[in-house]
C-alpha cells in the first residue's frame, strides 16, 4: 500500500476508534460521577493531578521513543531498530521505578499539608495514591511496546486495545454502581488492574509479532544511542515539566482558592479535553511516523510537506468535534451528567479552545522533533509555560473568577504558536510564508467563519436535540466542503481521490 493511502487509512482506523471510545467515555464519566459523587471525584482527580505533575519523565521519554524508532525505521536497519527498542525498555524502567519512588515519598506530604481535602477522606486519599503510583508504573513501562506498534504503522491492534480498555471502563462504572463499600478506593483499584492488563496485552502481541521485541538483554548496550535517546529526553522534559506543571499547577491552585468542588468541574473539563485530545493524538498517531520516516531517509521536502498537511488535517478535523461541543456545551453537559458542577461549562469550554489552538502547531513540532535538534526550541517554548502560574496566581488574588486561569493558558498557547514557526523555519527549513499563507490563516478563517455562519443558520431552531443535530450536520459539511477546495494543496486533494478510488473498488462500488 502507498505510503499517502496508508496515513488516510490509519486516519480512518483511529478515527473511528475515537468515536468509539468517545461514546463510551462519556458514559463511563457520567456514571462514575454519579457513583463517586462530587467530592470523591473531586479527590481522585485532584490526586491524580498530582500524580500526573510528578510524571514529567515519563512524558519526555514518550516522544525520545517515538521519534528514535520511527526514525530508525526510516532508515531500514533491524539491528539498529532493535537496539532503539532495548534502549527505550531500560529507560523506561528506570523512570518507572524513579516516578513510583517520588511518588511513595512525597505523595504523603502533599495529601496532608498541601491539598484541601476532607479531613474524614485522607487515608482514601492516600490509597487512591498508591494505587495511581502502581497504574503509573505500569503505563510508563508500557510505552515503548506501544511506540512499537505505533512506528510500524499498526492502527488495527492500537484501535482494538483501545476499544478493550474503554469497554473495561464502562464495565467499571457500572460495577462502581452496583457496589455498596467505599466506592472510590474500589475505582482506584480497578483502574490500577486495567493499567497492568494494558502492558500484558500490548507485551504478549509485539513479542509474538516484532522480532526487535526479543532482544538479549545480556548483550551489550550501544552507549552512544543510549545518550542520544536520552539527551532528546532531557530537553524534551523542559517542555514536559513546564507543560504540566501549568496544567495541574493551575488545578492544585483552583483547590487552594475554591476548595475541592472546582475540581470536580476542572476533572470534568478535563475528561472532556481528554476525549479532544484522544482525537487530535489519534490522528497526528496516524501521520507522525511518515513525517519522522522520511526525515530518517533523508527525504527533507516530503518532510515539510507532510508537517504542513499535520498542522491542517487535525485541525480541522478537530474542529468537526469541537465547535457543535461549544455550541451547546451548556445542553451537552445537562444530558450527560445529572448534576452540573458550578463552572463546568466555561472549563470545558476553554479547555477545547486550547486544544483546538494547539493543533495547529503540531506538524511543527514534530518536523523539529525528526531533525532532532530540539534544544532550544524546548528551552524557550517549554519555559514559556512557567509564566502562567503566576499570571493565574494574580488573577485569583485580585477576586477574579476560575475561568481566568483558563484565559491566560489560550493567550500563552497563541504566543507559542509564533515562536514554534520560528523555530520551524530555523531547524526544518519550513517557510513562515507557506505556515502562514498555506495553513494558518486560511485555516483559522475557515473554522471561525463557518462558526458564525453555522449558528446564524441554526439559531431559528427552538428544539435542543433538533438544534445541536443540525448545528453539526451543518458545520461538519460545510468545513470539508472548503477545507477540500480552499485549504488542501492540488498534491492532498489528487492522495484523497486516489485513497477513495481505491478504496470503492475494493468494496466494488462503481
Amino acid at each position: 500500500m502507498r505510503a499517502a493511502n496508508r496515513v488516510i487509512l490509519n486516519t480512518c482506523i483511529l478515527y473511528g476508534n475515537m468515536v468509539f471510545n468517545a461514546c463510551f467515555a462519556l458514559l463511563s464519566t457520567r456514571w462514575i460521577l454519579e457513583a463517586l459523587g462530587q467530592s470523591d471525584f473531586g479527590i481522585y482527580n485532584l490526586v491524580g493531578g498530582v500524580i500526573a505533575m510528578f510524571s514529567f519523565l515519563n512524558v519526555a521519554m514518550v516522544a525520545a521513543t517515538q521519534r528514535f524508532l520511527s526514525y530508525s525505521i526510516g532508515q531500514n536497519h533491524q539491528e539498529i531498530i532493535k537496539e532503539t527498542f532495548k534502549c527505550s525498555v531500560i529507560l523506561h524502567l528506570v523512570i518507572g521505578f524513579i516516578v513510583l519512588l517520588i511518588f511513595e515519598l512525597l505523595g504523603g506530604y502533599f495529601m496532608h499539608h498541601q491539598l484541601d481535602i476532607p479531613s474524614g477522606r485522607i487515608d482514601e486519599a492516600m490509597v487512591v495514591l498508591h494505587c495511581l503510583s502502581v497504574t503509573s508504573f505500569f503505563t510508563i513501562i508500557t510505552v515503548p511496546y506501544q511506540a512499537v506498534l505505533n512506528a510500524h504503522e499498526n492502527m488495527i491492534v492500537i484501535a482494538l486495545i483501545s476499544m478493550l480498555e474503554s469497554a473495561l471502563k464502562i464495565l467499571i462504572a457500572l460495577t462502581l454502581l452496583k457496589y455498596m463499600g467505599d466506592r472510590l478506593i474500589l475505582y482506584a483499584v480497578l483502574m490500577m488492574v486495567l493499567m497492568v492488563s494494558g502492558l500484558i496485552i500490548n507485551r504478549v502481541y509485539c513479542w509474538k509479532h516484532y522480532p526487535e521485541v526479543r532482544i538479549k538483554w545480556l548483550s551489550k548496550i550501544d552507549i552512544n544511542l543510549f545518550k542520544q535517546m536520552f539527551s532528546f529526553a532531557g530537553w524534551n522534559f523542559i517542555g514536559s515539566i513546564s507543560s504540566l506543571l501549568r496544567n495541574q499547577g493551575l488545578a492544585m491552585m483552583m483547590n487552594t482558592f475554591f476548595g475541592v468542588i472546582i475540581n470536580a468541574a476542572y476533572g470534568i473539563a478535563t475528561q472532556v479535553n481528554g476525549q479532544a485530545q484522544f482525537f487530535s493524538r489519534t490522528i497526528i498517531r496516524a501521520l507522525q511516523p511518515q513525517v519522522v520516516k522520511s526525515e530518517g531517509a533523508g527525504n527533507r521536502e516530503r518532510m515539510k510537506r507532510l508537517a504542513l498537511t499535520t498542522c491542517k488535517i487535525p485541525f480541522l478535523m478537530l474542529s468537526v468535534i469541537i465547535a457543535p461541543l461549544i455550541a451547546e456545551m451548556p445542553f451537552i453537559l445537562n444530558i450527560w451528567l445529572k448534576t452540573v458542577p458550578e463552572n463546568t461549562v466555561n472549563f470545558c469550554s476553554m479547555f477545547l479552545l486550547i486544544t483546538l489552538l494547539m493543533q495547529v502547531k503540531m506538524g511543527l513540532s514534530i518536523a523539529i522533533d525528526s531533525v532532532g535538534k530540539i534544544k532550544w526550541y524546548q528551552i524557550v517554548c517549554g519555559g514559556l509555560h512557567f509564566i502562567v502560574l503566576p499570571l493565574a496566581y494574580f488573577c485569583y488574588k485580585l477576586g477574579l473568577n476560575p475561568t481566568w486561569g483558563m484565559y491566560v493558558v489560550f493567550i500563552e498557547e497563541f504566543i507559542t504558536v509564533i515562536l514554534t514557526s520560528l523555530f520551524a523555519r530555523k531547524i526544518s527549513d519550513i517557510k513562515l510564508t507557506d505556515y502562514y499563507f498555506k495553513v494558518f490563516i486560511p485555516s483559522v478563517i475557515a473554522i471561525i467563519g463557518t462558526y458564525y455562519l453555522t449558528s446564524a443558520v441554526v439559531s431559528p431552531i427552538n428544539n435542543n436535540w433538533l438544534h445541536l443535530i443540525s448545528f453539526t450536520t451543518i458545520y461538519a459539511i460545510s468545513i470539508s466542503i472548503i477545507s477540500y477546495t480552499m485549504i488542501l494543496s492540488p498534491e492532498e486533494q489528487n492522495v484523497f481521490k486516489s485513497f477513495t478510488t481505491s478504496l470503492l473498488k475494493k468494496l466494488k462500488i462503481k
